[in-house]
């Protein structure tokens, strides 16, 4: 019942242009696995139980392969990049999930003058702190390093 339930929740991947650079490809994709995870956390952790995959979850892995086809790596290596994509939105998902429900964890106040945290106080009093930051923005960060990656090895 929870893998029919999962794989329900997951949904048909939204289809993309097939004339994307595997790198719009990819983040495009990534973007869709972030908001699958955001939008219903309990996948989150049940993500990772051994289980058997249905139709929307194969058509989800089906779709991070053909939007990796244009490094032009094997299936195996397409695959592998799957894997580490979805795992950078689910752990991206993991803390955001508490950051915007404003149950993650804080800093104490106290750290904020402490002199053995100048990095953190300067880091909770900069704009990547402030109600507007982009929830996402760390996110969007690893993603690209892990694409820049990609695209040093297809090179």
């Amino acid at each position: 019942l929870l893998n029919l339930m999962f794989d329900t929740a997951l949904g048909p991947p939204v289809a993309q242009n097939p004339g994307l650079p595997w790198r719009q490809a990819l983040t495009t994709w990534a973007e869709q696995q972030l908001r699958l995870f955001l939008d219903h956390p309990w996948m989150i952790e049940y993500s990772t139980h051994t289980r058997l995959l249905g139709p929307n979850e194969t058509a989800h892995t089906e779709a991070a392969l053909e939007a990796a086809a244009g490094t032009g790596l094997p299936l195996e290596r397409r695959l592998e990049i799957a894997f580490a994509v979805n795992s950078l939105a689910r752990g991206a998902a993991q803390v955001l999930v508490g950051v915007l429900s404003g149950r993650g964890p804080r800093w104490p106040e106290a750290v904020l003058d402490d002199p053995r945290f100048p990095g953190v106080s300067a880091l909770i009093r900069s704009p990547m702190f402030a109600p507007d930051y982009p929830y996402d923005a760390g996110f969007a960060f690893g993603l690209g390093r892990f694409l820049d990656g990609i695209e040093q090895l297809i090179a």
